[in-house]
């Protein structure tokens, strides 16, 4: 397994996959696409078999199916044990307020996504993408 800089923690719904649409949205595509610096894990509420990811190449997803829903931190928890990352080299993007519990409650840098390129643009720019 490549070491890499951290974890950037994704949310699925409203953050990576727009249940309106009915798709990925194409700047979260772009940005786990494009990033090679940090391990792109999923941590989502939802259940595996509800989640489209095949698109989407995460090096770990962590669903409802095996641990405790958000705002519990398990599951982020496990993630920084697996890839052996500390809290200050990881960041979450997510769009709802449990999300903003959990990365507070582990101090990790969010990033809220509010439905503008906007957010995304600062994302882009933490990754040095543009």
């Amino acid at each position: 397994m490549q070491n890499k800089k951290g974890i950037l923690f994704w949310d699925w719904l409203g953050t990576i996959y727009d249940p309106l649409e009915k798709k990925i949205i194409p700047c979260a595509q772009y940005l786990l696409d494009n990033n090679f610096e940090y391990y792109n894990v999923l941590c989502t509420n939802g259940y595996l078999k509800d989640l489209k990811t095949a698109e989407i190449n995460f090096d770990l997803i962590c669903s409802r199916d095996n641990f405790l829903p958000k705002p519990n931190p398990e599951m982020f928890i496990f993630a920084l044990k697996k890839f052996n990352c500390s809290v200050t080299n990881c960041s979450f993007v997510g769009d709802s307020d449990s999300d903003e519990i959990v990365a507070a409650k582990l101090s990790l840098k969010f990033f809220k996504v509010d439905g503008t390129y906007s957010s995304y643009y600062e994302i882009a720019k933490f990754l040095t993408l543009v």
